[in-house]
């Protein structure tokens, strides 16, 4: 079988036009312990941090990925 090899081991993320955004936001809020929201009109992904810092992203992990910096660099 000829995977990429980007993907072998583990399943390959569905397009973005068929992700299940409330299913998506709400994995990201549990994680994270965020309000996120996908926004319909900018197409951009969306997180309150800690209540002080606005985060937005491309995508879902590049939203974690976000939220993890502006955590790290700030003190709780």
């Amino acid at each position: 079988m000829n995977v990429p090899r980007c993907t072998q081991g583990r399943p390959a993320a569905p397009p973005p036009d068929l992700w299940d955004y409330a299913t998506v936001v709400r994995a990201l809020e549990r994680r994270y312990t965020v309000s996120a929201w996908h926004g319909p009109y900018t197409g951009r992904w969306w997180a309150m941090v800690d209540g002080r810092c606005l985060v937005e992203a491309d995508t879902p992990g590049q939203l974690g990925e976000r939220i993890q910096i502006v955590r790290s660099r700030w003190p709780r």
